[in-house]
């Protein structure tokens, strides 16, 4: 895995679905733990639904509550559209990032 200075850069191709997520789960926690930072790329992720989402939130919950930046540095236009059917903008904008981090600090869940 790529290390872009403190961050290990991470892609994630094909779909990001119902149908991987224990297969990516495992991947991007891996991932996830390899230093002080995970840059994801999803441009490549051709189907994306919530339970990719979750694996998301998961990532930015671990990240808030255990001092670890988290950023998705690129996004596929699937994965766009289900952030802005859900109001969260785009992927990569990091908006939404603070706002599940937010929610995971005060105890919310």
């Amino acid at each position: 895995m790529p290390h872009e200075g403190n961050c290990a850069s991470f892609c994630v191709s094909g779909d990001m679905s119902i149908y991987r997520a224990a297969e990516l789960k495992d991947e991007l926690l891996k991932a996830f733990d390899s230093g002080p930072a995970l840059c994801l790329d999803l441009s490549q992720v051709a189907e994306f639904d919530t339970a990719g989402l979750q694996l998301l939130i998961l990532l930015a919950r671990l990240g808030a509550a255990g001092g670890k930046a988290f950023h998705v540095t690129a996004a596929s236009e699937a994965v766009n559209d289900v952030f802005a059917l859900l109001g969260y903008g785009a992927a990569q904008d990091g908006d939404w990032l603070s706002r599940v981090a937010a929610r995971t600090t005060e105890g919310e869940s």
